[in-house]
């Protein structure tokens, strides 16, 4: 029904948002010249989030 309809949407919605910030996080990874303070912040966030 609608609840399993909804919930459904929400993981896709979830996975969507782990992929984008995993993609985020290599171009951070991949940046050839020194990061930001705001960057590597991010960067550490992220990774935080991923383990």
């Amino acid at each position: 029904g609608k609840e399993e309809e909804l919930s459904q949407i929400h993981a896709m919605l979830e996975i969507k948002e782990k992929l984008s910030k995993q993609k985020l996080l290599e171009r951070l990874l991949g940046k050839k010249e020194p990061l930001s303070e705001m960057e590597t912040s991010l960067k550490l966030k992220l990774m935080s989030e991923m383990l």
